[in-house]
């Protein structure tokens, strides 16, 4: 075979490779050897070689339910994403540009969170950057804690968003800003710069929280501001936390323009601390802040409700099934 030959074949094996990454490609592969529990489809996707560029629009992808594996279904109105190639030959993996819009996503937990911790990637080993999500709905259902845990977040934005999947409360801390609501209440993240930001976390409850909104005693609003400065491998926090409203709009200072009935607090965390599933992570992070607090009144039964929530939740891991023999 001659020069000529040699580059109809490179091209054509370029035009399947291709061809494989596309919607299409992908639909036909399940289809010829029957992977019935992960389904894809959509109008238009593709993934570029070797530019590693990834486009779609109107996704579709769920994986089947089973007994012991998590599961998921996602609708998509686009997603775009560049992974950038360099990092890959230092052992990294980092994505860039990610555009995503009008999805809903549904979660179906059935692997405890603790089972989780050793599959994570160390820090810095992968990184996800420039994230733009507008229009985003996440129902999180968690069969693993009992009675089971349930979670709808809904008008998920996000802009200049950052996430290190090993530490995933990154998200709120990194991202240039970030808004969502949980029930009637927001919670709210801006970057005010590389190493300071605000959250604000108000008119959500207690049981909101904890998927326990028939329990009375939960049913009193968490209204926290917080502010934090990154230094090195640590972060400092600073805030106040109250069962009353807080200023309706964000302040660079929040800490200094709220009313009475509140709890100041400090204190810092280690990241390495924190290599965790997003919803531990919460938890340690709710711990810390809570932790300490002996101040009467009615943001003290707030805080002591709060500490006895986040105790339960951590011990609710559902019962071992007892047919299931020991090994």
């Amino acid at each position: 075979m001659d020069a000529h030959d040699w580059i109809l074949i490179l091209i054509g094996a370029y035009g399947f490779f291709q061809f494989l990454l596309t919607g299409w490609g992908i639909s036909l592969v399940l289809k010829i050897f029957r992977i019935q529990k992960f389904k894809y489809k959509s109008d238009f996707s593709i993934f570029v070689l070797p530019l590693l560029t990834f486009y779609g629009k109107n996704l579709h992808s769920s994986l089947a339910e089973s007994k012991t594996k998590d599961s998921y279904h996602a609708k998509i109105g686009s997603l775009a994403f560049v992974i950038n190639p360099i990092y890959f030959l230092i052992g990294r993996l980092r994505i860039t540009r990610v555009k995503l819009n009008d999805f809903h996503i549904h979660l179906l937990i059935k692997i405890p969170s603790k089972e989780r911790i050793e599959g994570l990637p160390a820090l810095n080993r992968i990184k996800i950057r420039n994230i733009d999500i507008q229009n985003g709905h996440l129902s999180l259902e968690d069969r693993t804690k009992f009675p089971t845990y349930r979670l709808v977040v809904k008008d998920i934005s996000l802009k200049q968003g950052f996430i290190d999947p090993g530490y995933a409360i990154s998200l709120f801390f990194h991202s240039g800003e970030g808004f969502c609501r949980i029930g009637d209440g927001r919670i709210h993240t801006i970057l005010l710069s590389q190493h300071h930001g605000i959250l604000r976390i108000s008119g959500v409850t207690i049981g909101q929280f904890m998927s326990l909104e028939g329990l009375l005693p939960l049913n009193r609003n968490v209204e926290l501001a917080v502010d934090f400065r990154h230094e090195k491998e640590k972060t400092i926090f600073r805030g106040i936390i109250g069962s009353d409203r807080l200023p309706e709009e964000t302040s660079p200072d929040p800490i200094n323009t709220s009313k009475k009935q509140k709890v100041p607090f400090k204190f810092s965390i280690e990241w390495k601390d924190y290599r965790l599933p997003m919803d531990l992570g919460i938890i340690k992070l709710i711990q810390k802040l809570a932790s300490g607090t002996n101040i009467g009144g009615v943001v003290s039964s707030t805080i002591d409700v709060f500490k006895s929530a986040m105790d339960y939740f951590l011990k609710s891991d559902k019962p071992a099934d007892p047919k299931k023999k020991k090994t």
